[in-house]
């Protein structure tokens, strides 16, 4: 979590929660593997997650919270984009940020996807979320016809951050390398800190 100590060096209050840096001495809070969680009911695990959040980031003052969900946790491939969005909008009670960064790959993007997220975040808070980002997959898979046949479309790297401004305007295209330091400065500059 690289995002995290940069933010707690500018002195900015943070709550994180991982599954992957399960390390209270530097202030990460443990949220359970994607096998723990998948143990538990989602709706029961969601509820109990957003209570320990909310309650762990008014304890702590935050500023800023962080929660790395494991892979796989939600859902968002091209045919479950309502299921990522009700968990997305569930997880969200939790604590209703100035500033939502929305992770995601290349190959999940589509404009129904992303206009479906920004109205979402829109509705529960009355403002578009800040950044949506899309990690550097470079292939984007589209439905072709009602046969339900896929296609690979390939788009040159260089085309990347167009096609995203095509499919939404707050898009920001990032490479994995570097996805935890540009959505640090996302942050910081949101902050104004």
């Amino acid at each position: 979590m690289a995002a995290f100590s940069a933010l707690k060096k500018k002195k900015v209050k943070v709550s994180a929660f991982s599954s992957y840096f399960p390390s209270e001495i530097i202030g990460v809070h443990y949220i359970g593997t994607k096998k723990q969680i998948e143990s538990i009911p989602s709706e029961q695990y969601i509820k109990s997650l957003n209570s320990y959040i909310f309650t762990t980031a008014i304890q702590e003052m935050a500023d800023v919270v962080l929660i790395d969900l494991p892979d796989g946790f939600i859902p968002y491939n091209h045919l479950s984009t309502a299921d990522f969005g009700v968990c997305a909008y569930k997880i969200m009670q939790a604590i209703p940020p100035d500033c939502l960064i929305l992770s995601t790959s290349i190959d999940c993007m589509d404009i129904d996807f992303t206009k479906r997220m920004n109205s979402l975040f829109e509705y529960r808070f009355g403002k578009r979320p800040s950044k949506i980002v899309f990690e550097n997959s470079i292939v984007n898979y589209l439905d072709v016809g009602r046969g339900g046949g896929m296609k690979k479309l390939i788009i040159p790297p260089k085309d990347i951050q167009k096609y995203a401004s095509k499919c939404v305007d707050n898009s920001l295209f990032i490479s994995d390398t570097d996805i935890e330091t540009q959505i640090y400065s996302v942050i910081i500059n949101e902050l104004g800190a």
